[in-house]
């Protein structure tokens, strides 16, 4: 197993705030946002089950890199078998693209997305999605938040149900009349990468990864409470939720 995480896009919505530095090199509740999904990724539990850590990195990777190098040293990563690699897209081309970019370093591994610039509300996402995964013997798992409001579903993607059992995902619905909030975190296969390659999006990447297994993919939910950094809406929200009460993200 191994682990991918994303810290390469260009952050354009954000505008000036985002002009000399990478997005996930922001601070939110007193660290940078990349170590939410760090310190997410890697507990002494799942050092037993990830083998290396794969970031892609991209726009302004020099202020970024340095902060998962010191997160890898601090953490005592480095003092375990895991293994660090850094890939850089050298083509911001969105998150499908960065996501093959790490192909042949996954090297046909299952493995965990996280992406960089989102926070979900729970002590260990990452954590039940394994246990998850193993309690159930699925292929894949995909990482749904239940929005307290289904205006903040269009933020990411909507996830629907339907009967017989089958996933529906649509990016960034305009309105949304579901509470189930995708995230970037998931757990898949290799097929995963020959699903993004054909895929219009990551939603659509999923749907196809989800007929491609035959419906043997789960969603798992990870908490109610989730920010994708995408705006300075986005920031400034996530940075006074997590000021107010930072005991409680922890």
């Amino acid at each position: 197993m191994k682990a991918l995480l994303l810290a390469a896009g260009k952050g354009e919505r954000l505008g000036d705030i985002t002009k000399d530095v990478n997005k996930c090199s922001l601070m939110v509740g007193g660290k940078p946002l990349i170590r939410y999904s760090l310190d997410h990724m890697f507990t002494p539990i799942q050092y037993q089950k990830i083998t290396e850590l794969v970031v892609v990195v991209g726009y302004k990777a020099d202020t970024v890199i340095p902060i998962i190098q010191d997160w890898y040293y601090e953490k005592g990563i480095k003092n375990t078998c895991i293994k660090l690699t850094i890939i850089r897209q050298e083509l911001q081309s969105g998150m499908l693209d960065a996501i093959l970019c790490a192909e042949d370093a996954i090297d046909k591994s299952d493995f965990v997305l996280v992406l960089g610039d989102e926070i979900v509300i729970h002590p260990n996402p990452v954590l039940k999605m394994l246990s998850y995964k193993d309690d159930i013997h699925c292929m894949g798992v995909i990482g749904y938040v239940l929005a307290d409001c289904p205006e903040r579903v269009s933020k990411t993607f909507s996830i629907d149900i339907g009967i017989p059992e089958f996933y529906a995902f649509m990016e960034k619905p305009m309105n949304p009349d579901v509470q189930m909030m995708g995230t970037g975190y998931g757990l898949f296969d290799k097929n995963f990468f020959d699903c993004a390659r054909v895929a219009s999006d990551y939603p659509n990447a999923l749907a196809i990864y989800s007929s491609y297994h035959q419906e043997n993919v789960s969603l798992c939910q990870l908490g109610f409470r989730y920010y994708n950094i995408n705006s300075e809406e986005d920031l400034i929200e996530a940075r006074k939720d997590l000021t107010i009460t930072p005991r409680q993200y922890d």
